[in-house]
């Protein structure tokens, strides 16, 4: 489940915002995904 919630989470945005920064939805996924399931930031 975490997976396909990553998934959507990377891959929703760009299909509504063409010209979305990549690096700045990867982070705010990442970001999202880890308080969403309870995990500290590792790096």
């Amino acid at each position: 489940m975490a997976a396909e919630h990553f998934l959507v989470l990377l891959t929703g945005p760009l299909e509504y915002r063409p010209g979305a920064d990549p690096d700045a939805i990867a982070d705010a996924a990442v970001e999202f995904l880890l308080r969403a399931y309870g995990a500290d930031r590792a790096y």
